[in-house]
């Protein structure tokens, strides 16, 4: 689709005065940039499409710090994790919150009503967010309701398929705390 020239605005009587042509033509360039502007403003304010520059004020407004090494996209998971935040606490929602910083099949939540207990397990994949989902979960939670967050590391179920040529490789810390593939 292309632009529409700002010549074009004008009606149809005013289309034929030779010198408001030319004056369109001059400002053209002025509305061009002030229309690019605008919608860079647009973009920004969403952060599913933001740019950087989009994040950084998301992250700021938010009270985010990112990490030095954290990619764009991360930075993004980091900033919609924290704006899905929203009370009342319901399971539900928890579950939102936990898609997106896993897929469904590498986390696991069990609420125990008698104990006021919830106990939330999130996999190694995830293990980048296990900070930011804490921090989360610590706002959003009810406050007589305890948290119980850890990751789900390496059990002897996954490792049984390999042969003891593969687990030679790797330091007793990787075989617990690292992803395996």
């Amino acid at each position: 689709m292309s632009e529409q020239q700002l010549f074009d605005y004008l009606p149809p009587s005013l289309q034929r005065i030779d010198g408001l042509g030319r004056v369109c033509g001059l400002e053209q360039a002025a509305f061009d940039r002030a229309r690019a502007a605008h919608e860079r403003v647009l973009q920004e304010m969403f952060p599913y499409i933001c740019t950087t520059y989009g994040l950084s004020r998301w992250e700021k407004m938010l009270g985010v710090s990112p990490g030095v090494a954290d990619s764009e996209e991360r930075r993004r998971q980091v900033v919609l994790l924290r704006l899905a935040e929203q009370l009342p606490f319901t399971m539900r929602r928890l579950a939102d919150i936990m898609a997106r910083v896993a897929p469904e099949e590498q986390y696991y939540l069990e609420l125990h009503p008698a104990e006021y207990l919830l106990r939330v397990r999130l996999s190694l994949i995830g293990k980048s967010y296990f900070r930011v989902l804490q921090d989360v979960l610590e706002r959003t939670l009810p406050a007589n309701l305890l948290l119980d967050l850890d990751l789900l590391y390496n059990r002897y179920g996954y490792l049984v398929g390999m042969t003891h040529g593969e687990l030679s490789s790797l330091r007793h810390h990787d075989l617990r705390e690292e992803v395996i593939s």
